[in-house]
């Protein structure tokens, strides 16, 4: 990054509009790590005073890698200097609860928001999310509710997703199922932004094993003209591997490359799981190869999948070194 390395060579020249600017292109570019050691840096080395952006900056960063101890750490050297940390910077920090799943902390610092700091939004959301990378379906259907009772701010589709993510990581894909259902059924979000309440109800018939059923839910989107993702074709194709549909999972592949997708290493694993499952290891050693002649390169896990299948079905002995080297 040219930026990075003219503020290393000259760093007087730099003020913090542009430490700000490296700092949130290092955390888009999935560098977050470098991101909170230019921060470090310019701290240490004195080279500019922090303004909000600049912190508003590196806690993205801080969200981005899950650093939620340096992010209370800035929350508390702001409040020391006399500056109120605001709203995007909590919400920030709840974020970075996310990764480990800290919801008794995510809580905390929510709650300690109330009355300096207004909640938006994105501050619900964003709590909801704690509690789905934890499992707690519980607090995030706690939080799902207390948004439906408020006057101003309502839950989003993106509320209801991590709400079912939440109890589908749980084993509770009834339960999500069921808000899927009550979602569709009352028109809690509008039809143009329902994609993700579809995403997960697909996603916890999945969690099932019911195949069809999330079949149903994927077709029920399209005939509403929405736009399907990478991520629901992915989800039925696991479904079906599942539970054995390898009809289904046909269709769903052909209509998923119809509509211009292009299947990642997980799209590519999930079908070849499904054909070794009903015994089609010529079409899954079919798909290896349209997967590596696309650049797609395979995971070990369907690597794995495809030297077990051939080893099963005999007389592969290249294609098993093949696949051996590869792992190895």
């Amino acid at each position: 990054m040219d930026l990075y390395e003219d503020m290393k060579a000259s760093p007087s020249k730099a003020n913090a509009i542009t430490y700000s600017t490296l700092i949130n292109a290092l955390t888009e570019g999935g560098r977050w790590e470098q991101a909170i050691e230019v921060f470090k840096t310019i701290v240490l080395q004195d080279l500019v005073v922090p303004d909000m952006p600049l912190f508003g900056a590196v806690m993205k960063a801080c969200a981005e890698g899950g650093q939620w101890r340096m992010g209370n750490t800035l929350i508390d050297d702001l409040k020391e200097a006399g500056l109120q940390p605001n709203t995007r910077l909590y919400n920030s920090l709840l974020l970075a609860y996310r990764k480990d799943g800290l919801v008794e902390q995510a809580m905390q610092t929510f709650e300690s928001m109330y009355p300096d700091v207004p909640y938006d939004l994105q501050t619900f959301n964003n709590l909801i999310s704690v509690g789905e990378a934890a499992g707690n379906w519980k607090m995030a259907l706690e939080i799902v509710i207390r948004l439906e009772k408020g006057t101003q701010l309502k839950p989003t589709a993106e509320s209801y997703e991590s709400l079912m993510g939440a109890m589908i990581r749980a084993g509770e894909w009834q339960k999500a199922v069921a808000v899927y259902e009550n979602v569709r059924k009352k028109r809690l979000v509008k039809v143009a932004d329902m994609v993700p309440v579809f995403r997960g109800g697909i996603a916890a018939h999945a969690a099932g094993g019911q195949a069809t059923e999330a079949l149903t839910v994927f077709k029920e989107l399209l005939e509403l003209g929405l736009q399907a993702d990478l991520e629901m074709y992915t989800t039925l194709l696991r479904a079906c591997g599942t539970s054995g549909e390898l009809g289904i999972a046909l269709e769903v592949f052909a209509d998923m490359k119809y509509s211009g997708l292009s299947p990642s290493p997980e799209t590519f694993g999930a079908l070849i799981s499904v054909l070794i499952n009903g015994r089609r290891m010529a079409d899954a050693w079919s798909q290896y190869e349209a997967m590596l002649d696309a650049g797609v390169t395979p995971q070990t896990d369907t690597l794995k999948a495809l030297l077990a299948g051939l080893s099963v079905e005999g007389g592969q002995a290249e294609r098993v070194r093949q696949l051996q080297l590869q792992i190895e």
